[in-house]
């Protein structure tokens, strides 16, 4: 990083402080919002790891159309099982989906955690912190993905218990339904309640882990064991920094996207009306303007949050805690 990104940090500069222990929910919400405001350069790389992450599909999700299944059938063919087993046509299909999907979720998981190096490197340096500067750009990058990779064991858990439930409770409300006018999904959600919570916690329990033990592995310079290892002293001694920081992260994410995904998701469909019926090219034009629009703030809007979270956690839980200092 230049001087000059440095400079445009913020008019305060940052300085390690060893003694800052105690930690108070409000300082560390405003550093990581007095940085996040002036480091702009870091927000695509703040972005691409929440689309990599499963962010697509929450951005994506509103303004999808699902195939039906006459359409997935007229692609894979409506032969490709037949009693003798699957065509050699489905399996190749098959196949060739696994692989891709395979290959993906590799190159998201490390493209991922470069971009977690890079903003996190950037909070380290203009905080005056430099625990991972010795180790090379691949060391790193390496044990933030195994970091990743055991943190995705409390949402995998989770899923494994709440995934037959819900296709249980999926089938009872095709079969036996007792509320035509209520939404599937919300009748689903309504026989199993538990199920999602746990997914929900799963998915939350996860994220801590993850972001916390990067934070030591790009600012600290630990390795991921005993990054891992901190995170019970951090949730012990810096809990209300820790989980204020996490918390105040999730509403903002939930809240800041909601909005513009629901004005995007209302404009799209909009636009699909005005097209499929014809006549209101007006309508056509304002519904594709304001989904464009839309989609641009929830990007937008993401960069900053992701940014902000990642700023957050390592404030509160870095092991050198940095101090603001207002030059002379």
């Amino acid at each position: 990083m230049t001087g000059g990104s440095a400079a445009a940090a913020d008019p305060i500069e940052m300085a390690a402080s060893a003694s800052s222990r105690r930690l108070r929910v409000a300082g560390v919400l405003r550093d990581a919002t007095r940085w996040t405001v002036g480091r702009p350069d870091i927000l695509p790389a703040s972005l691409l790891a929440f689309l990599l992450r499963g962010g697509l599909v929450v951005v994506a999700i509103p303004f999808l159309v699902l195939p039906s299944p006459i359409g997935i059938a007229s692609w894979v063919g409506a032969d490709a099982i037949t009693a003798a087993g699957p065509t050699g046509r489905f399996v190749a299909l098959a196949s060739a989906f696994a692989a891709v999907t395979v290959v993906a979720a590799v190159a998201s998981i490390v493209l991922a955690a470069a971009a977690d190096r890079v903003v996190l490197g950037a909070w380290a340096e203009d905080a005056g912190l430099h625990g991972a500067r010795g180790r090379g750009a691949v060391a790193t990058i390496a044990r933030i993905v195994a970091i990743r990779l055991v943190a995705a064991i409390p949402p995998l858990v989770a899923t494994a218990w709440a995934v037959p439930r819900v296709a249980d409770a999926t089938y009872r409300a095709l079969t036996l339904p007792e509320d035509l006018a209520t939404p599937l999904a919300l009748r689903v959600a309504s026989m199993v309640p538990d199920a999602l919570a746990a997914l929900v916690v799963g998915i939350l329990v996860g994220e801590l882990v993850a972001g916390l033990a990067t934070v030591h592995v790009v600012a600290d310079g630990d390795g991921a064991a005993r990054s891992l290892v901190r995170i019970g002293s951090d949730l012990l001694r810096r809990s209300p920094a820790v989980l204020g920081a996490f918390a105040v992260g999730i509403v903002l994410l939930v809240a800041g996207l909601g909005v513009p995904l629901a004005a995007g998701s209302a404009a799209w469909s909009e636009a699909r009306r005005a097209l499929a019926e014809g006549g209101d090219p007006v309508g056509a034009i304002l519904g594709v303007v304001g989904f464009v629009g839309a989609l641009v703030a929830a990007l937008a809007i993401a960069a900053a949050v992701a940014a902000w979270r990642r700023a957050s956690l390592a404030a509160a839980a870095a092991r050198t805690q940095p101090r603001r200092i207002r030059p002379g």
